[in-house]
């Protein structure tokens, strides 16, 4: 950190998700006068709109570098046959998680099981995203070089050491200079962002003002591959302490999608889940899609059913293998007879059973919280008013959870 240059006007960030990657800019001027006014792009992959694009990348049969997020997605399902030839790696950031040991020969599988070396995987997709911003910054600053900004790449808090510093190396490798990047934990930069965001009044009408000094908050960082957690403790000056160190665990927007994913099977059959998969991959990546549109607007108090609309195909082929209407074979499931309704070509999910998608993940969270900071006495003697804490909890929806 001693080398890092403080020569700069820009400032770039690139959120390198597990499930949705993304960037943001802003100026040393702009941020002086309003520090939300950030820059960032929409991205669009089918019916979805995100400030954020999947984390897929491809790469062809030599293994050069083809494609980055949506894009990525749909040319591989247009490849037919020479799928087979290409590379296309999909949630693969995870593969660091909790790895004691990383080397430069680790590799990584793609979808298909084929090997190419992790540091050329993701030094590739950050090289992209890298590339697109600076497309996007000159573009909206025809001032600006290169040499103005300061990168910054965050990463889960949750991470060790060895992981952190091979998205270090990854970032360099894709032209990032080492004295212009910041590598930042995700909670802490959330932490940062919090600062600047309006808060709504407390419920229970305590008198408390957020984020003066000596003020505690947590920070419930609820990623797509991760959920990090940290308590902070304002200080004067505008900077942070960390009162209990960041941490958490795999139990992201990817572990909603796994329990969506097996719900698929339980309807389908594992066996013609994956010829799908197999056979019509783009089909299958619109499920998911159209998912995540509705796993984003889903609330379980306000929320009614939870409808989809399969692909034409799956039901073709669950039927041509079992001789049946997938609307039958849903009738003799006891735990779905009552829940779900197939009414012409769309599937309609009571609010239980949706809700059940994100039950594992939501206990796990809330078990780790209880567990590592409401049992711990967090809060000392002089933070307490008639023995009641006075730690706020702010949440900040993300694009990827």
């Amino acid at each position: 950190m001693s080398n890092l240059s403080k020569n700069f006007f820009i400032v770039a960030a690139i959120d390198f998700g597990t499930s949705y990657s993304g960037y943001a800019f802003s100026t040393k001027d702009d941020f002086k006068l309003n520090p939300l006014k950030i820059n960032c792009k929409t991205w669009t992959g089918g019916n979805l709109q995100s400030l954020k694009t999947s984390t897929c990348v491809l790469f062809d049969k030599e293994k050069k570098f083809q494609h980055f997020g949506f894009d990525a997605e749909d040319k591989y399902s247009e490849l037919g046959d020479e799928q087979h030839d290409s590379y296309f790696f999909k949630g693969f950031k995870m593969e660091l998680f909790n790895q004691l040991q990383l080397t430069r020969d680790f590799e990584l599988k793609d979808i298909s099981g084929k090997k190419m070396l992790a540091m050329d995987v993701f030094s590739a997709c950050i090289k992209f995203l890298k590339e697109d911003l600076l497309q996007n910054i000159k573009t909206s600053l025809n001032w600006a070089t290169e040499t103005d900004i300061r990168w910054v790449l965050t990463v889960p808090a949750i991470w060790n050491d060895v992981a952190k510093q091979f998205m270090r190396e990854a970032a360099v490798k894709a032209g990032i200079a080492e004295e212009k990047m910041i590598i930042a934990l995700e909670p802490e930069a959330a932490s940062f962002c919090c600062r600047h965001l309006p808060m709504s009044a407390m419920n229970d009408g305590a008198s408390f003002v957020p984020f003066q000094p000596n003020s505690k908050y947590l920070v419930f960082d609820a990623g797509g591959g991760t959920v990090d957690i940290a308590v902070h403790q304002a200080v004067f000056g505008g900077g942070i302490k960390e009162i209990y160190a960041a941490n958490g665990g795999d139990w992201g927007g990817t572990y909603v999608d796994k329990a969506f994913g097996r719900f698929l099977e339980e309807i389908y059959g594992v066996d013609v889940i994956d010829e799908f998969k197999k056979e019509q991959p783009s089909d299958y990546m619109d499920i998911f899609r159209e998912f995540e549109i509705r796993k984003r607007t889903f609330i379980p108090s306000k929320s009614g059913a939870f409808t989809m609309k399969p692909p034409i195909a799956l039901n073709k082929m669950f039927k041509k293998k079992h001789n049946k209407h997938v609307k039958e074979h849903i009738q003799t499931l006891p735990q779905y007879m009552d829940a779900i309704k197939v009414i012409g070509d769309k599937i309609k999910i009571d609010r239980t059973v949706g809700e059940g998608f994100f039950k594992q993940a939501c206990e796990q969270a809330a078990q780790h919280l209880q567990k590592t900071i409401f049992k711990r006495r967090i809060t000392r003697r002089n933070n307490c008013t008639h023995g009641r804490r006075i730690l706020r909890v702010r949440i900040v929806a993300k694009n990827d959870c």
